[in-house]
C-alpha cells in the first residue's frame, strides 16, 4: 500500500508546552480544540483521525524525506506518513541538525534537570553519537563524562512523544557545570523539527 501524504496548510503560533494535557495529546485555549500528538498514534490511527476530522491539528515530528513520526503498529504494512514538500515543511527542515567528534575523551557536562514532563535525557556529539540519562524524580542531576572537546546539544523527551532541546554547549579545555539547564526549543532525538497546526491529506480539496 502507498504512504499517507499529508501537508500542513496552517502552522500554528502556540506553544504546544503551554497547552493542557489531554492525555496523551494536548488542548489549545486559542482555538479550544484537541492537538494531536502523531508520535503517539499509528499510521491506521492517524489515518483514521484525517477521516474523521475535517481540520484537524496536530503535533508533527518531521524526520528526514519529511517522513512523520507515528507510533508502531505492530503490523508490517511498511506504511509511512510522509509530508508534502511545501512552505511549512521547508522552514521546518532547515532546523535538522547534528552535532564533533569524541576523539579524545576528557571531560564532563552537568547539571540539574526540572522538567515535570521528562523522564530521559540525552547528549548529542556533532556526529550524532549520543548518551543517555534516565531521570526518575524531578528535580534530578545528570552528568555525562568522558567527553572529548566540540559542541555537544542536550534534548530530554518523556511520555506522549514530549521531546524539548537545551543549549548548544560548546567544550574547549575544561569540564562544563551547568546548574539548572532551561529546554525551551521543542525538537527529537531525530534531529529534525516539530509543527504544531492544522493537517490534511495532499489529495483532500480545502474545505470552503
Amino acid at each position: 500500500m502507498s504512504d499517507l501524504k499529508v501537508e500542513f496548510p496552517e502552522p500554528c503560533s502556540e506553544r504546544w508546552e503551554d497547552m493542557s494535557s489531554r492525555g496523551c495529546h494536548r488542548h489549545c485555549a486559542t482555538c479550544d480544540k484537541v492537538i494531536h500528538d502523531l508520535a503517539a498514534l499509528t499510521i491506521e490511527e492517524a489515518e483514521a483521525l484525517l477521516a474523521r476530522e475535517e481540520e484537524a491539528c496536530v503535533r508533527a515530528e518531521i524526520g528526514r524525506g519529511g517522513v512523520v513520526r507515528l507510533k508502531p503498529s505492530g503490523r508490517s504494512t511498511g506504511r509511512r506518513m510522509v509530508a508534502a514538500a511545501g512552505a511549512s515543511l521547508a522552514l521546518a527542515s532547515a532546523a535538522c541538525q547534528t552535532v564533533p567528534d569524541e576523539a579524545a575523551p576528557r571531560y564532563a557536562i552537568s547539571g540539574q534537570l526540572n522538567d515535570r514532563y521528562a523522564s530521559k535525557i540525552t547528549l548529542y556529539s556533532d556526529n550524532g553519537k549520543s548518551k543517555r540519562r534516565r531521570i526518575k524524580t524531578m528535580p534530578g542531576e545528570f552528568a555525562f563524562t568522558n567527553l572529548a572537546p566540540g559542541t555537544y546539544t542536550l534534548y530530554v523527551e518523556g511520555d506522549c512523544g514530549y521531546s524539548a532541546q537545551g543549549p548548544k554547549l560548546t567544550i574547549v579545555d575544561r569540564s562544563l557545570n551547568l546548574g539548572e539547564v532551561q529546554f525551551t526549543e521543542e525538537s527529537s532525538e531525530w534531529g529534525c523539527p516539530i509543527i504544531v497546526g492544522r493537517i490534511r491529506p495532499v489529495d483532500r480539496p480545502e474545505m470552503g
